[in-house]
């Protein structure tokens, strides 16, 4: 086997990645559109039941997180078994991946219960805020395991090669969410009882059943699913399937676990530079959740790709996916990077033009959003590699690396710039540095990943 990469061959293979990587990215978009749509609504409730949501949603991510790193094996693990033809082990892995990842989220609805109350009363809410966000997470916890699920089978359907419809989908979910959201939050005369904050979160549950039921009879009619018959032919449990699925997701859920706390932790170091620079953090922070969805969407194409080409062993495509991955995602972020920077100021006017802090506002984001939109390039550098690295099954040593490098560049140089000269402006340049720092940590990793399989396979 050659071990030549052409540049014509990395244009093909891009061309091939990029319609899956859209459509995950948009189905995404779509996600993020409904969490947009129920902050709005409830908005128009009140500042307090806004901010006891807030805080639900605050302790629901990293538990949500957990429970959703069991379902990203699905890419890489079921890519695999693709490779191989081995509908079989295709099946069982789908299964127990499902089985696992609904047991972590059944458990983290009923941490996130259990420790509502006591996060809330640490840190001095008064009775009314704990009384609205208790109202929220009683029914806003279940759409864990329904989403986890729907996570699940986004997952396998992007490694059947069609990914199309759950993005379909996922447009009609933000529609019917943002009307279920008003009917169920103001009521219907007549019909339905004003619900209040609780609407909203019945709304997301009423949402994501017929989300998930969708995406359930697709798997089971659709000809592009039914003939790797993953909910109608049943495998026996394994323990050997089960403990290699924790494997690979355990730590791709402490990751993502650990990425969604530093944001917690800049964001309480912010506060103390005042309200003007949590509110600059905030804007730019939403420029960057942006980039992400995008990098997500590549990253799942990545995962896929370089799972299937480590089934059928040939390192040459594992390589072809992930230069071609990392290209595409570069471009994706870099564009995006791109649009903000040359247009902070216009981006500054939409958000605070009607302020009365205005002309102290104005500067303060534009030097975030320069920030945020500088590091995208190398934030899709370092996603790139260890989306590669993923899709090998390789997560334990990548995980821990990538922790490692979060924590001390991350945290401790989050820690020491803000008390430099850059002060709130030093938080987001140590999240710059953690990007390049990550790409560089990462990149011999996967060197020494691709030289094992060249012997392996090649030798």
């Amino acid at each position: 086997m050659s071990d030549i990469i052409r540049f014509s061959d990395v244009k093909l293979k891009m061309k091939e990645m990029l319609v899956p990587s859209l459509l995950v990215s948009f189905a995404y978009l779509a996600q993020s559109l409904i969490v947009t749509t129920d902050v709005l609504i409830i908005s128009w409730l009140g500042v307090e039941e806004l901010a006891a949501s807030g805080f639900v949603i605050r302790l629901y991510m990293p538990f949500f997180l957990l429970a959703l790193g069991f379902s990203l094996p699905i890419l890489s693990l079921c890519g695999q078994a693709k490779g191989q033809e081995d509908y079989k082990k295709l099946r069982g892995i789908f299964q127990h991946s499902l089985a696992l990842n609904f047991s972590v989220s059944l458990l983290s609805v009923f941490l996130t219960k259990y420790l509502l109350n006591e996060y809330l009363l640490f840190i001095g809410q008064p009775e009314n805020i704990i009384k609205y966000a208790n109202d929220y997470a009683d029914f806003f916890l279940w759409s864990i395991p329904l989403a986890v699920w729907g996570s699940s089978i986004r997952s396998f359907m992007t490694v059947a090669g069609n990914a199309k419809y759950f993005m379909y989908l996922g447009f009609v979910a933000f529609v019917l969410n943002a009307v279920f959201d008003y009917i169920f939050v103001f009521g219907l005369d007549g019909f339905i009882e004003p619900m209040g904050i609780s609407g909203a979160a019945v709304a997301t549950i009423v949402v994501n059943v017929i989300y998930l039921l969708s995406l359930v009879y697709l798997l089971i009619n659709n000809e592009s699913f039914k003939e790797y018959k993953v909910l109608t032919e049943l495998e026996k449990v394994k323990l050997k399937l089960i403990k290699k699925i924790s494997f690979v997701g355990f730590p791709m859920s402490i990751r993502m676990i650990i990425e969604s706390g530093l944001m917690v932790y800049y964001y309480t170091l912010m506060a103390g530079f005042g309200t003007f620079y949590l509110a600059g953090f905030q804007v730019s922070y939403q420029v960057d959740t942006m980039a992400f969805l995008f990098a997500i969407g590549t990253a799942t194409a990545i995962l896929t790709n370089v799972g299937i080409a480590k089934g059928r062993r040939d390192v040459n495509e594992i390589l072809l996916s992930a230069y071609a991955g990392t290209f595409l995602m570069t471009l994706f972020l870099s564009g995006i990077g791109l649009f903000f920077l040359v247009f902070t100021p216009i981006v500054a006017d939409l958000f605070f033009s009607s302020n009365d802090d205005y002309e102290i506002l104005k500067p303060i984001l534009i030097n975030m959003l320069i920030i945020v939109s500088s590091y995208q390039f190398f934030h899709s550098l370092y996603f790139s590699i260890l989306s590669a690295i993923d899709g090998m099954g390789k997560t334990k040593t990548s995980s821990i690396l990538f922790i490692i490098t979060l924590l001390i560049v991350g945290v401790g140089g989050a820690y020491v710039l803000k008390q430099t000269p850059l002060g709130g402006y030093g938080i987001l340049i140590s999240l710059f540095l953690s990007y390049i720092a990550s790409f560089f940590v990462l990149l011999p990793l996967f060197i020494k990943y691709i030289k094992e399989y060249r012997i392996k396979y090649d030798g």
